[in-house]
């Protein structure tokens, strides 16, 4: 027996033959919002003359999902009705034989508004040895729902003449809406109300596009289209938006473009359609076989790309599975995009949408592997136009870069600075309560700190005048400080119980620590954002650590006379700041920043208003030991290497 369905033939819509589950215990009663003249049923036997219990099944499920979508607000459906004008029914009739003739369990007539439900559609026995969580029983399951599937084509028809015309070769070009509304109002009712039959239906490939299904089981299988995008959009019952589509124009495009108007408020297509994609695994077969790239960084090399050309169909995606690895005992940085960029390709990766373009890098991935060899990754790519008639078939080229990661980071700014785009080689940490070099910012120093200096003058005082000598001081002299300094290292230990370990970052772009033009015609930076927490942090946390304080100097790039300018947030003053790490290992930190700071300078704008600035930063950080000196990707940058 064919259970992929007929479809609507030139008479009638069907629903796919199949045997189904117990009789449904109707006990929600959802609210009516009085649109339909009635939502009273009844069914009628016409053969076999008597279809008991069916007709004794069908009224009570075609009432309460009458009320159901009657209380979603969707319109009364096209079908036919009996009972005196006084108390009028819809009506509905048990027929095998119409039934038969389509290989299905139920049949909508649109132009003769008759419904026709088959006698033995209410219960399934299954096949020999299925048990309940067999997928192929779980399915059958859902034909129990037929009749609901039934009775929103009636209501499609009373939105859409088309649907009653029957305009030649109208419904098989929009049978993805036609079948798969349908079928999402049924999944919708039957997971609402019936959850624990746990019911499954159809599966179509998304690598056709949405609005041209590779058959017609597929337009059915578009159901989990509108059901999760219902659920992004947050509707009621996760259908309930599915009136405006049926409200729309759906002549153009195969009703692709009524459908993104209806979905305008949400970003229409462009927005909702890679959303979808990024929440479909790409195992569970929605992508067909999805081919495997292998991209490696070869021992002794510094740097790799990979080229893996592939084509998308327009309105659809495509799927690729990726895996790196290297042999580098240093961070790895894996970056994966498209080598030509073009506004209407989506990347996702890992269920997550990079196509926004707001203040990063649109389509563009990157990730840094701390004490990890190998990693994989799940690359999904939509492609949707702006205005989705109008897209295409488009060949891409994804592109995936392995990097030796050094301290570094990307950062933009936006507000009353001229510069918005920042990309720099000095990145560090420091866990000993100062971050900062050549004057960057500091923070009190704690005992781990003191204790470093109390190290290096211990270690001076056995080395005839290095220190001391050098300055003048007297051994005795230098023997006093070192007892001073040993006994506020062990008050402040006893007093805070514990080591007072201290978070610092700083980013700087270039040059040596100077701001603004340097006076001695050099290298000078433009760009140094510091970060300060008294939160310590162990290696393996990741998460937001509570600043309490940020600053940014804008250096030479300042706008309206504001150059340089420093703009900074701290527990007392108004903005905010954030930072998030990654991961962390110790020696190597990544995270990201983001802040939105006033200037503190006084300066104010030509409009009279304070300078402020929003700043979105990624880096990849080494620890920095101000005592040491112990950071070989800050010494580098120090050098301009």
């Amino acid at each position: 027996m064919d259970r992929t369905g007929t479809g609507w033939s030139r008479r009638s819509l069907t629903c796919s033959a199949g045997v189904i589950g117990i009789a449904l215990a109707l006990t929600a009663s959802p609210s009516a919002a009085g649109e339909w003249p009635w939502t009273r049923w009844r069914v009628w036997c016409r053969d076999p003359p008597d279809c008991a219990p069916a007709d004794a099944v069908y009224g009570p499920l075609l009432e309460h999902a009458s009320r159901w979508l009657d209380g979603l607000d969707f319109g009364p459906p096209r079908v036919l009705y009996t009972g005196s004008p006084e108390m009028r029914y819809h009506s509905a009739t048990v027929s095998d034989r119409t039934n038969r003739e389509h290989e299905s369990v139920g049949v909508y007539y649109p132009l003769e508004k008759r419904l026709f439900l088959k006698s033995d559609a209410y219960f399934t026995l299954g096949e020999p040895g299925q048990t309940h969580d067999d997928p192929e029983y779980q399915v059958e399951l859902s034909y129990e729902f037929t009749p609901v599937h039934e009775l929103f084509h009636a209501v499609q028809a009373g939105y859409q003449e088309g649907l009653a015309e029957e305009r030649p070769g109208w419904y098989v070009e929009r049978r993805w809406i036609v079948e798969g509304t349908a079928t999402s109002v049924q999944m919708a009712y039957s997971e609402q109300f019936e959850p624990e039959l746990q019911t499954k239906k159809y599966v179509r490939l998304f690598d056709s596009p949405l609005h041209e299904p590779a058959s017609k089981s597929a337009s059915y299988g578009t159901w989990l289209f509108w059901n999760r995008v219902g659920k992004q959009i947050a509707s009621p019952s996760r259908v309930q938006y599915l009136r405006d589509v049926l409200s729309e124009d759906l002549t153009q495009n195969r009703g692709l473009d009524g459908v993104d108007r209806a979905l305008k408020d949400h970003g229409g297509l462009y927005s909702q359609l890679p959303l979808f994609f990024s929440g479909l695994d790409i195992d569970e077969g929605y992508f067909g076989a999805p081919p495997a790239h292998r991209a490696t960084l070869p021992s002794g090399e510094r740097e790799a790309r990979h080229l893996y050309p592939d084509k998308v169909r327009k309105v659809a995606g495509d799927a690729a599975k990726v895996s790196v690895s290297h042999s580098s005992t240093n961070p790895v940085e894996v970056e994966i995009s498209f080598v030509s960029d073009d506004p209407d390709l989506h990347l996702i990766v890992d269920g997550a949408l990079y196509d926004h373009d707001a203040l990063r890098t649109r389509n563009r991935y990157t990730e840094v592997l701390l004490g990890r060899p190998t990693a994989s990754y799940d690359v999904t790519v939509a492609n949707v136009a702006r205005e989705p008639g109008v897209s295409r078939d488009r060949d891409y080229v994804l592109q995936v870069e392995l990097r030796a990661a050094s301290c570094s980071f990307s950062a933009t700014v936006a507000g009353d600075t001229d510069r918005k785009d920042v990309d720099g080689a000095m990145a560090h940490f420091s866990t000993r309560g100062q971050v900062g070099l050549m004057g960057g910012m500091g923070g009190r120093m704690t005992a781990e700190a003191k204790e470093d200096l109390l190290n290096a003058m211990k270690m001076a005082q056995g080395l005839q005048g290095l220190v001391g000598g050098a300055a003048g001081v007297s051994q005795e002299v230098q023997d006093q400080l070192v007892e001073r300094l040993q006994g506020e290292i062990d008050e402040e230990r006893e007093a805070r119980g514990s080591s007072g370990s201290t978070l610092g970052l700083s980013l700087v772009e270039s040059g040596d620590g100077h701001l603004g033009p340097d006076p001695a015609g050099g290298q000078a930076t433009a760009f140094k954002l510091d970060a300060f927490s008294e939160q310590g942090i162990e290696p393996g946390f990741t998460g937001e650590v509570p600043l309490d304080r940020l600053a940014f100097h804008t250096g030479e790039f300042a706008s309206e006379g504001l150059a340089p300018t420093l703009y900074r947030w701290d527990r007392e003053t108004e903005g905010s700041a954030s930072l998030t790490v990654k991961q962390y290992d110790g020696q190597w930190m990544e995270g990201t920043v983001t802040a939105d700071l006033p200037a503190i300078t006084g300066i104010l704008k030509l409009d009279g208003g304070k300078p402020w600035v929003r700043v979105s930063a990624d880096f990849v950080a080494g620890l920095f030991n101000p005592m040491r000196m112990e950071n070989a990707c800050m010494m580098a940058a120090a050098f301009g290497e």
